[in-house]
């Protein structure tokens, strides 16, 4: 019978211990990480977890942190194009009431007194459509291009600075990847109607429009000395004239002016619209977008919560098997071997 060599054997239990302590470290390494998978929610929680996988999630964390900053432009953008709203229609309204005083004084039964009464309805609507034209949101104006910060009308309705120039700078913004949209109406959009049909180089506002329906209106007014100046807007006749035979015939040419001022305020309704939209296009885009980048780096980073238990539950078992097994191996020593 051969003997048992000692050495060997006390080599091979070492070895066998080295390789044991090893696995319990691996298993211990294993339940770690799961644990902080179950903890996080994530299976990637650094670079080491997966090189490859970790990378690819980061870029997509900046292309979702891209379009939020897109979703934040558009939410301050309807902000702007909210009030804008408003403060259009606010005028849209006050020119249809406009018309409708004018269309009452110019009833043949209606006294000079109501005439003066109904004058002085209109100069009511007249300061609502100013208060609107140097509607702001915060503290910049909105209808002041890029000088925000210095009502671009006076009490009387007419340029703060006497030049359209100063209030002409359009407002864009990003509403996505290679999208700008610009989202204010200028104060010459809103404010300019026409060019003096006299051709002098004056420009006529929606205020002049209002301005020659009172003076028509107010029978206190002598229209010989306070005769409006006559509106070009390009696509049709002047919208009154400097010289209106009678009361009648100022009252209609009032009315005229101020159903263009309405009609030109309309389509900047609809321009303001249609910049609405375009943001609700541009943010359901963004957020389909999002979703879809979320669903990938949540495939490719997120835990799951079912496997990870399962699999924590047999790294559990398999390191307490080993720890049995190294127990009882701790209880050999040579004297089992001779």
């Amino acid at each position: 019978m051969s003997s048992i060599n000692p050495t060997s054997v006390a080599r091979q239990l070492s070895v066998s211990d080295t390789a044991a302590e090893r696995n319990r470290s691996q298993l211990r390494l294993d339940e770690a990480q799961l644990r902080e998978q179950l903890t996080t929610g994530k299976e990637i929680n650094r670079p080491s977890d997966d090189p490859g996988g970790f990378d690819r999630a980061r870029k997509l964390d900046a292309a979702t942190d891209e379009l939020a900053q897109y979703e934040r432009s558009i939410g301050a953008s309807r902000q702007w194009v909210n009030a804008t709203e408003r403060s259009v229609s606010s005028i849209q309204e006050s020119f249809v009431q406009a018309r409708e005083k004018g269309l009452q004084a110019a009833n043949d039964t209606v006294s000079e007194s109501d005439r003066s009464a109904i004058a002085d309805e209109l100069r009511s609507i007249r300061d609502t459509v100013i208060n609107e034209l140097n509607t702001k949101v915060g503290d910049e104006y909105i209808f002041a291009g890029n000088a925000t910060l210095e009502a671009p009308f006076d009490e009387e309705g007419n340029l703060q600075n006497g030049d359209y120039g100063t209030i002409d700078g359009e407002r864009t913004r990003a509403i996505g990847p290679d999208e700008t949209l610009q989202i204010n109406v200028t104060g010459e959009e809103i404010h300019k109607l026409g060019e003096d049909a006299d051709n002098n180089g004056d420009t006529v506002s929606i205020i002049d429009a209002l301005d020659s329906l009172i003076d028509a209106v107010d029978p206190n007014v002598n229209l010989d000395e306070d005769s409006p100046n006559p509106i070009d807007t390009g696509d049709i006749d002047p919208v009154f004239d400097d010289d209106p035979e009678d009361t009648t015939e100022a009252i209609q040419n009032g009315l005229q002016a101020v159903e263009a001022a309405r009609d030109h305020v309309n389509s900047i309704g609809s321009e303001v619209g249609a910049t609405a939209q375009r943001l609700d296009a541009a943010e359901d885009s963004l957020q389909d977008v999002s979703l879809e980048l979320e669903n990938r780096r949540s495939d490719l980073e997120d835990a799951d919560f079912a496997e990870a238990i399962t699999e924590l539950e047999n790294r559990q078992t398999r390191l307490q098997a080993a720890l049995q097994v190294t127990s009882q191996t701790n209880d050999l020593s040579l004297l089992n071997f001779i």
